[in-house]
């Protein structure tokens, strides 16, 4: 049977913070596309999750709210192999500076999804990072302020970012008969 597996980080992030865009970035580093770090060694080389993908989710008033996730899916038996992993890449996010071609990556792919935004194409992901503004406002506030501190990060801010935001783990797992999650701290 599978598993839902969402590693959550509490962040304490405010709206339009620059750790906030960094996190973004290092989301996208970590998870999106057949280049990302984890996509990459836990799907394609072995096999072990069904997808993996992550947000950033930074409130205006209430930064106990704000958090960032990954999400996957993978065989039970699998899980705590896969949280591990997970924790690992973070890790080396946190300690060595992302590539430039990484960063390059995540900044088209954001770029991508504001475009398609501002077109009304807003898929699942976008509605996700952007929902409130966008129900809202109909449209990203402060889209402009976003793309100039997106290219600002350089990566020693998305490092450190990832550093001082993504610290304490907390580790959810659902599904028919998800295992014991005792084991994946150990």
């Amino acid at each position: 049977s599978s598993c839902r597996v969402q590693v959550f980080f509490r962040t304490g992030l405010r709206l339009n913070d620059p750790d906030s865009i960094a996190l973004r970035v290092a989301c996208m580093i970590l998870t999106n596309g057949f280049h990302s770090r984890l996509y990459r060694t836990l799907r394609t080389d072995m096999g072990l999750v069904y997808y993996v993908s992550a947000s950033v989710a930074s409130e205006a008033t209430m930064t106990s709210m704000s958090r960032a996730a990954i999400v996957t899916e993978c065989a039970a038996p699998n899980v705590t192999f896969v949280v591990r992993h997970i924790l690992k890449e973070i890790d080396a996010l946190a300690s060595e500076a992302p590539t430039s071609d990484e960063i390059a990556r995540a900044r088209n792919s954001l770029r991508i999804d504001q475009l398609r935004m501002r077109q009304g194409r807003c898929p699942e992901h976008i509605a996700a990072t952007y929902g409130h503004s966008l129900l809202k406002y109909g449209h990203v506030q402060g889209e402009e302020r976003v793309v100039q501190m997106m290219n600002a990060v350089d990566a020693d801010a998305i490092s450190s970012a990832v550093r001082s935001r993504m610290r304490v783990p907390f580790v959810v797992c659902g599904g028919e008969d998800p295992p014991d999650l005792e084991g994946v701290f150990q």
